[in-house]
């Protein structure tokens, strides 16, 4: 497939509006963009090689890394129930 398909499909990504959420996310929930780009950054390090995630070891890494991205863009004391802790 080629990058311009993944761009367009990460353009058209369906998220839900929320007013909690600031202009930085355009007032939408952030969990898809911020899991994908998780997973992407995970691919890239090499800790992700395989089509399926090992929910015994990657989540580990999946999680902090989504933890870290979601503390930069939701407003503060919003939690994601995405989030294991």
């Amino acid at each position: 497939m080629a990058l311009d398909s993944y761009l367009q499909m990460f353009a058209n990504l369906r998220r839900a509006p929320n007013n909690v959420f600031t202009e930085l996310t355009k007032r939408r929930a952030p969990h898809k963009p911020l899991l994908l780009l998780s997973v992407i950054d995970l691919i890239r390090e090499k800790l992700i090689f395989s089509p399926v995630i090992d929910v015994t070891g990657d989540l580990v890494e999946l999680n902090d890394l989504f933890t870290s991205y979601w503390r930069k863009v939701a407003p503060h004391g919003h939690f994601s129930s995405v989030l294991s802790s």
